[in-house]
């Protein structure tokens, strides 16, 4: 009973690091044309996630129509663990890189690929087999002079770095409005 305790002490005690670091960096870098996202998804075996993100327009590539963009993020997730028939949560903060095509007015397509480094390798059931994943994503956005809403498919992969490897895939919509 002591050491199941002092595990989840131990727990406690990163995901509190985990949310210190992330408040203090993801202000370190808005700008006044930077996009500043709330996001609310569902993942396998019903996980649910909270997002806070940030994306930083680099640009475009070469002489394409394509933009590109670094989006720094932070997760709050939670998940059902059957096993002990509780609740069990991770955070996680995430950096990736975000192509974006227009498609038509007002529509784009997009994908990125990046990695996120999770407070434990555990959300509900999952078993994700490292704390550190690749991001991958798809995602449509639609935006108008002041309010931008994408729908993205995550997945989160350790990439075969670890024995375990049950991924993790999250739809999620996102917001942002600019006041």
């Amino acid at each position: 009973m002591g050491e199941r305790q002092s595990s989840k002490t131990m727990g406690i005690q990163r995901k509190i690091r985990y949310l210190i670091v992330s408040i203090v960096l993801l202000p370190l870098n808005i700008s006044a044309d930077d996009n500043l996202f709330i996001g609310l998804g569902v993942g396998s075996d019903g996980i649910n996630a909270l997002r806070i993100s940030q994306q930083q327009d680099k640009g475009t590539i070469f002489n394409t129509s394509m933009r590109r963009y670094a989006e720094y993020g932070f997760n709050f997730w939670e998940g059902k663990d059957k096993n002990i028939n509780s609740n069990s949560s991770n955070i996680s903060i995430s950096y990736s890189t975000i192509l974006k095509k227009d498609i038509f007015y007002n529509f784009n397509i997009n994908t990125g690929l990046g990695v996120a480094f999770l407070s434990d390798n555990k959300i509900g059931d999952r078993n994700l087999g490292a704390t550190i994943q690749f991001e991958s994503r798809l995602g449509f956005e639609y935006g108008s002079s002041n309010t931008k809403s994408i729908i993205n498919l995550f997945h989160y992969s350790n990439a075969g770095t670890s024995s375990s490897n049950s991924g993790l895939n999250v739809l999620m919509i996102n917001f942002s409005h600019l006041f």
